[in-house]
């Protein structure tokens, strides 16, 4: 069973990459169609084209001489830098079937049973479709939360179903923050919960609310409380935080944040050089060896 379960997670997920892929390269295409800012002003070229990406981007030859071409086509600075994100993207995407397959094999059969159904869920496989920071997907990320956070919890008899399926979904925001303008994307409800409107503020509660609607009968109140607030202890240390939460944080919640910080260790560090984070990510290192 966790062999089939592994061979179709991966297929779906590489499936769904080239999916997004396409999707992404023709809303910024068409967008400039209709902008009419092609260099050579020939549309009908570049659509045709645009209508034979899913069948182009997974032929590598083909592939490279597209992205040539689309470029060619662009003259917006703004457009062209996005293509060439996504032209990078992709391959570090898809070379992460090796990562995500050693990683589910870990899981034992009873655990599998309690996450598969998100694990092949066609939209938590869109997880797979955008960076966390530069380096690995939100999708690769979460499963690296989800082994440190469910071991610990089972040594400490905590709630490990919640801890479970709040990891795997505690980056469920579906948006690559890195090309995306996030200001067009947040919800309504997060705009009135007076949350600032940058994507380290935001993302947890934006997460949260999507995978309550997406997962009516997996996202019970623990796990939107474990989802909303993964961040509260990176967000301390901005100004113009929300409100503080972690009292209101379980224990489930400090785990899943916990370690969503420390497998980001070294990589929050260069983007934030900040000494109180330094300080209590050091802390968080040290408790941790001790417990061995």
């Amino acid at each position: 069973m966790k062999k089939d379960i592994i061979e179709e997670q991966l297929q779906l997920g590489e499936k769904t990459i080239y999916n997004s892929e396409a999707l992404d390269i023709a809303t910024i295409c068409e967008k400039e169609i209709n902008q009419d800012h092609l260099k050579d002003k020939n549309a009908t070229e570049l659509k045709k084209l645009l209508s034979e990406l899913p069948n182009i981007l997974i032929d590598e030859n083909k592939r490279n001489e597209c992205f040539i071409s689309i470029k060619n086509y662009l003259n917006d600075l703004e457009a062209l830098r996005r293509i060439k994100e996504i032209e990078k993207r992709t391959p570090i995407l898809l070379k992460e079937n090796d990562i995500i397959e050693t990683l589910l094999s870990r899981i034992n059969d009873e655990m599998l049973e309690i996450i598969k159904d998100v694990l092949l869920d066609p939209k938590y496989l869109q997880t797979r479709t955008y960076l966390h920071h530069n380096s690995k997907s939100a999708h690769v990320h979460s499963l690296e939360v989800y082994s440190k956070a469910t071991d610990e919890a089972l040594m400490k008899n905590l709630d490990v179903k919640s801890v479970a399926n709040g990891s795997l979904l505690h980056d469920y925001y579906l948006y690559d923050w890195h090309i995306t303008d996030v200001l067009e994307l947040l919800i309504p409800e997060i705009t009135k919960a007076k949350i600032s409107d940058y994507h380290c503020f935001s993302h947890g509660y934006l997460a949260a609310d999507l995978a309550r609607a997406d997962f009516k009968n997996i996202v019970d109140d623990k796990v939107y409380n474990i989802i909303s607030s993964h961040m509260a202890f990176v967000n301390m240390f901005f100004k113009d935080k929300p409100v503080d939460i972690r009292k209101h944080m379980s224990k489930e919640a400090y785990l899943v944040s916990k370690w969503d910080m420390l497998s980001s260790y070294n990589i929050l560090l260069n983007l934030y050089s900040n000494t109180g984070m330094k300080i209590m990510f050091d802390k968080l290192k040290n408790s941790n060896k001790r417990k061995k």
